[in-house]
This record gives structure tokens, C-alpha cells and sequence, in this order.
């Protein structure tokens, strides 16, 4: 899965997003659920598109502490904010 990180951490190396930001946005908030951390690699073709899927992100309770970028790919690396709303999160699968 992940490389061993401080503290035992294990994030999820990948989370493509193929479909809507939303979508994934909402399977990243469930899984933030269970984990501490995953890291987010996008390939970025516009800023429009890099845009959309922070603004997702925020909406469903994800934090972005910290963030690389190499040519075309970000990496961003999330936790939650809270567990606020992980019941119903985890419940809806």
C-alpha cells in the first residue's frame, strides 16, 4: 500500500480522479474515515481542474496540509478535519 511515514502512517499512495471531483471527493472523505492520512496525486491538464477538486475537498471536511507538484502531477496530502459526519459517510456504502 503506503510507505511508512512518522507515527506509523500509512497514507494511500493514489486516488485518481477520472470522474467528477465530487464523487471522489466523497470516497476520499469516507476514507479519511478509517485512515489519518492519504496523499492525492492529480494529473493537472488545466487550473481549472485543480480548482475543483480543493473546492470538493473543503466542502466535505478535508484539510490540505501540505502539497508538491512535479511537471504536471500535484500531490496533495489530506486529513480530516474532524470526524464530523463519518457515520453517515461510512453508513452510505
Amino acid at each position: 500500500m503506503g510507505r511508512d511515514l512518522r507515527g506509523g502512517v500509512k497514507p494511500i499512495e493514489t486516488f485518481r480522479i477520472d470522474r467528477s471531483p465530487e464523487l471522489e471527493a466523497k470516497n476520499i472523505a469516507r476514507e479519511l474515515c478509517s485512515k489519518k492520512m492519504v496523499s492525492l496525486l492529480i494529473k493537472v491538464s488545466d487550473q481549472s481542474v485543480l480548482d475543483r477538486v480543493i473546492k470538493a475537498l473543503i466542502r466535505e471536511g478535508v484539510s490540505i496540509f501540505a502539497a508538491d507538484n512535479k511537471e504536471d502531477i500535484v500531490i496533495l496530502y489530506l486529513t480530516r478535519r474532524d470526524k464530523k459526519g463519518c457515520s453517515e459517510l461510512v453508513s452510505s456504502l
